[in-house]
C-alpha cells in the first residue's frame, strides 16, 4: 500500500484516528485479519480473510477498494513481537517493586514469555493492573511513532468502532 508521502519539505496528513482502533490494529497477532487506514478520513478498517470467516459488507467493499489499488489505504503492520517483549522488560525494570522483579523476570527468560508473565501477574493484582495501563500506553506511543514515519501526523481521540 502506499505512505502518506511527508518528507521533510512536505507537511505530514493530519488525520483524527480513534485511539482504540489504532491500539487494536497495532497490536492484532492473529492470522487471517488485515487492517488498513483509510488516509482519506482516519478511519480503520479490518479485512477478515474468507478462509477465517464470513466476510461481512464492510469487509467485501474493503477488499474491492484494495484491489482497485486504492491509494488512500494503508496497511498497518503489527507490532513486532520484539517491541512488544521489551514493554514487559521495561516494565518489570521500571515499574516494578524490587520484591516481584525476581518472578517476573524469570518469567520473561522462560519458554513462552508472553504467556508465562501474563499468567505470572495473576499473583500480583495491583502490578497486573499497572501493566495493562502500561502497556495501552506504551503501545499508543509505539502507534503515533509509528505513524509519524508513514508521514501521517495522529489526533488520538477516545473511541472505538471495529467489531
Amino acid at each position: 500500500m502506499r505512505k502518506a508521502h511527508s518528507t521533510a519539505d512536505t507537511e505530514p496528513l493530519r488525520l483524527t484516528i480513534l485511539e482504540g482502533d489504532i491500539e487494536d490494529a497495532i497490536t492484532a497477532g492473529f492470522e487471517g485479519a488485515g487492517y488498513y487506514l483509510d488516509l482519506g478520513n482516519g478511519k480503520i478498517e479490518m479485512l477478515i480473510d474468507p478462509m477465517y470467516g464470513d466476510e461481512d459488507d464492510r469487509s467485501i467493499a474493503l477488499r474491492k477498494r484494495l484491489k482497485k489499488k486504492n491509494p488512500n489505504l494503508l496497511a498497518i503492520l503489527p507490532m513486532r513481537s520484539h517491541d512488544a517483549f521489551q514493554f514487559m522488560e521495561d516494565f518489570v525494570e521500571d515499574e516494578v517493586p524490587p520484591e516481584a522483579q525476581g518472578v517476573l523476570r524469570e518469567m520473561l527468560l522462560r519458554r513462552r514469555p508472553f504467556r508465562q508473565f501474563k499468567d505470572a501477574l495473576f499473583d500480583f493484582p495491583d502490578i497486573r493492573e499497572r501493566w495493562f495501563k502500561y502497556q495501552r500506553e506504551r503501545t499508543i506511543l509505539y502507534a503515533v511513532a509509528w505513524l509519524a514515519d508513514q508521514g501521517v501526523e495522529a489526533e488520538l481521540i477516545p473511541g472505538y468502532t471495529m467489531p
